[in-house]
């Protein structure tokens, strides 16, 4: 588990790719306006919480659903500037989503 909520970050740092063993990533309330394009290959990620940040969209697959974050149950971008559902959320895989807030 890596918490970097209340941080003031502006975007993840780049180590976060060496942490393979990583399930949970916690970096809300934070000003993060883009996430790193492969962050979505990270294999073992179960939870992504980036609620309350500044983002404005998810890095979406269109051909290799599986490899978008294979692992996760949870994702909590509320609170963000989303203009668009990724496709790949509206297959179903992930169990929770939570979107609240967003300019959908």
């Amino acid at each position: 588990v890596l918490k970097l909520d209340h941080n003031e970050l502006r975007s993840l740092p780049k180590d976060l790719f060496f942490l393979h063993s990583l399930k949970e990533l916690h970096a809300a309330f934070n000003f993060i306006t883009d996430l790193p394009p492969d962050i979505h290959m990270h294999k073992k990620l179960e939870v992504v919480d980036l609620k309350r940040n500044l983002l404005r969209q998810l890095p979406d697959v269109k051909h290799e659903l599986e490899s978008w974050f294979p692992s996760l149950r949870r994702l909590d971008v509320s609170h963000n500037k989303l203009e668009v559902v990724p496709q790949v959320l509206r297959r179903g895989r992930v169990k929770e989503v939570n979107l609240d807030n967003n300019n959908i």
